[in-house]
């Protein structure tokens, strides 16, 4: 795949980008699952913080302990614990939302004034579906992004 620009900053289109790149990695199924593992951690995060804040002030254990006496005893490191999977998987949803850049650089060249761009040297954005902005920094592109958003 390559795509060719006449000015930087710019604004161009990689044809068939998405369907290669869903192709390639299948990245919307992971994160849709880990999307919804870091929900349900973050319900056991909040349900144990509630415990912690509504539960008893004495709690009376005779014997073996049940579920719910644990869950009330120990409610302050399962929020923790929640917490930090909950963390760790929101991060996973970012890697792999991120990764596009990844596949980007090893499969699409970008052409401009004949010669092949070393995209390590220039800021790149995602603007819409197989729609992407190149710019020397961030600053750059949102001035572009600005100016692509007034004249529409």
């Amino acid at each position: 795949m390559n795509a060719t620009i006449k000015s930087i900053p710019s604004k161009f289109t990689v044809v068939n980008f998405t369907a290669n790149y869903k192709a390639h990695f299948n990245a919307s199924l992971n994160v849709a699952i880990w999307t919804v593992i870091a929900a349900a951690f973050a319900l056991l995060t909040l349900s144990a913080i509630f415990t912690s804040l509504t539960g008893p002030d004495y709690l009376y254990i005779q014997g073996d302990m049940s579920l719910t006496q644990f869950w009330q005893l120990y409610s302050g490191p399962i929020a923790t614990v929640g917490f930090l999977l909950t963390y760790g998987c929101t991060q996973l949803v970012t890697i792999n939302k991120s990764y596009w850049k990844v596949y980007f650089m090893n499969n699409v060249e970008v052409i401009y004034k004949g010669e092949k761009l070393d995209l390590n040297c220039y800021e790149l954005r995602m603007y819409d579906k197989g729609k992407f902005i190149i710019a020397k920094n961030n600053q750059q592109i949102d001035d572009f992004i600005f100016q692509l958003n007034n004249v529409s």
